[in-house]
């Protein structure tokens, strides 16, 4: 599937605390997978379950934040990567800094 950015690491590393994965509608159950890219090879780095939500106006769009226990750290132009499982629409945000 498609494979987008979420960040960049700057010149001096990028620090990332957390994230926010919010779906912008209809989800079916699936997964988001977090990659890192050093530009040689891309791993999985983490995996979040997806569940089955119909938003309406008691039912809100399936949300899940992410506090790291440990700050991962984004070398210099490594690339931290999103997909999901299903082809549905995600907004995921990132909480950090550029050291």
């Amino acid at each position: 599937g498609t494979v987008g950015t979420l960040l960049t690491g700057q010149a001096n590393g990028t620090r990332l605390e957390g994230i926010q994965i919010r779906a912008t509608g209809t989800t079916t159950a699936g997964v988001i997978r977090l990659f890192i890219d050093n530009l040689t090879n891309i791993r999985l780095l983490d995996e979040y379950l997806v569940t089955a939500i119909t938003p309406s106006t008691t039912v809100v769009a399936y949300v899940k934040t992410v506090l790291f226990d440990l700050p991962i750290v984004i070398p210099s132009t490594w690339i931290l990567k999103v997909s999901t499982h299903n082809a549905e629409t995600f907004n995921v945000f990132g909480f950090g800094g550029d050291f």
